[in-house]
């Protein structure tokens, strides 16, 4: 099935699955997805400003700008996924984690992490050191980090 152009906002999706389905100009703002389950399926221009789910486990995935700038996260999954662009800017973000996954750019500014696993996440660039507290991380992805640590603390390297 192919959905473009529809208006889904407030909308029981409670329990609906969509398998091998194309998502185009979609709106789900204020929709319940609690138990929905989306399986190999295309989505472009989703619009969802509140988006209400239970677990959320986004696998094998291949997203552009991802923006949950202000969001809340809680329970939020990535795995085998390749982002160009994550923006987690002023993101409370409580139990998510990152498996086998990549990133373009990864923003923190003022996000506010607990139980935030990283390890399972390469990222090429990082905006928003400063919100990486509470996040784990592996001692490779902190030794990729020195520079930017340096530059941030302002430590200069002399010899």
């Amino acid at each position: 099935m192919s959905f473009v152009g529809a208006k889904l906002d407030g909308r029981c999706l409670a329990g609906v699955s969509f398998t091998e389905c194309t998502f185009q100009d979609v709106s789900v703002d204020g929709a319940d997805q609690r138990s929905a389950g989306f399986v190999d399926v295309a989505i472009e221009r989703l619009n969802a400003p509140v988006f209400s789910a239970e677990y959320v486990e986004f696998r094998n995935c291949k997203l552009g700008y991802v923006n949950l700038r202000g969001a809340e996260l809680q329970d939020v999954l990535f795995t085998g996924c390749i982002l160009d662009e994550l923006d987690l800017g002023g993101a409370a973000a409580h139990r998510l984690a990152f498996a086998d996954s990549r990133v373009r750019r990864l923003d923190l500014t003022a996000a506010k992490l607990k139980h935030v696993d990283l390890r399972g996440l390469e990222f090429q660039e990082l905006a928003g050191l400063e919100g990486l507290r509470g996040a784990a991380m592996t001692p490779f992805q902190i030794g990729e980090l020195a520079a930017l640590f340096a530059a941030h603390f302002d430590i200069v390297e002399k010899t």
